[in-house]
């Protein structure tokens, strides 16, 4: 099981936050080439972000880049040197169609043993609608991620506490997301100083179902690992659960644990979130 409960977004310009980045605790690692970049830092970035991909991973992060858009007047460059460069995964951003997919894997060319992966941004009206055709466009996707702040700006929809105007796109993106076998991950927190209103948004990412959160600074790396890791109740419970089902069930389509009905899905379910614990146990 991969670890996807923390991406934090480094600009790749910035040389002391992509040090910084190896020795942090976040499972996985977006260097930017898109977003956080400006125009004229566009090659400077692409080099520094070489060079980090080639320094020894001793943290084990996963190692994303998010390229330039396909409009732009990067991507084509972007591409033809991350296919080399050995990030685990490329994150196509402004994804509307599954023709922007395809568009993609036209300038990567073929996928080499699997490496890199496809993740993609969900951060467009059209991208959300069209998010399940998106998700099966090419087998190299594992991961989805939310981009609420592109989102926002297209719809207009506002910043709440609560999320209220972006519930529709977080559980539309999750389904589609699960349907395909893939991963998601929710969108950022940009209030910094706000601990209590991160710790809810995390909060609220887990119910809804996402793997992990976007991370926009290094002081949220701990409250998202915490947020998005089995708790130990959780982890007490679903020993619980496996423990009598593998002790009582013989043929039977039902057991009993602690007054509650337990069924296959609760098992398997219950199974997940051991694996969880223990590929966290594990990293720490």
């Amino acid at each position: 099981m991969k670890l996807r409960r923390s991406v934090l977004y480094v600009p790749g310009n910035k040389q002391r936050a992509l040090e910084k980045s190896r020795s942090l605790s976040v499972d996985c690692v977006v260097y930017d080439l898109e977003d956080s970049v400006g125009p004229a830092a566009k090659d400077e970035a692409r080099d520094r972000v070489v060079i980090a991909l080639a320094a020894e991973n001793t943290t084990g992060q996963e190692r994303i880049v998010r390229v330039n858009g396909l409009q732009s007047d990067w991507v084509e460059q972007d591409l033809a040197i991350m296919k080399q460069a050995g990030a685990d995964a490329i994150l196509l951003p402004k994804i509307s169609t599954a023709d922007d997919v395809l568009s993609y894997r036209k300038l990567l060319g073929k996928q080499d043993k699997g490496i890199p992966a496809f993740w993609i941004m969900a951060e467009t009206a059209a991208g959300i609608l069209n998010m399940s055709s998106i998700a099966a466009a090419d087998p190299a996707i594992s991961t989805v991620m939310m981009g609420l702040e592109d989102l926002a700006m297209e719809t207009r929809i506002r910043h709440t506490a609560g999320r209220e105007g972006f519930l529709y796109a977080l559980s539309a993106c999750v389904i589609a997301a699960r349907a395909h076998g893939l991963d998601i991950i929710d969108g950022v927190y940009t209030a910094l100083e706000d601990e209590a209103g991160f710790m809810a948004e995390c909060r609220q990412g887990n119910t809804l179902g996402f793997d992990g959160k976007s991370l926009v600074h290094p002081r949220q790396v701990e409250i998202c690992n915490q947020c998005f890791s089995p708790s130990a109740d959780e982890v007490v419970w679903a020993e619980k659960i496996v423990a009598v089902w593998e002790q009582q069930n013989e043929g039977q389509s039902v057991v009993v644990v602690n007054g509650r009905m337990i069924e296959h899905l609760h098992v398997s379910e219950a199974r997940r979130v051991l694996a969880l614990a223990a590929a966290v146990d594990t990293k720490t």
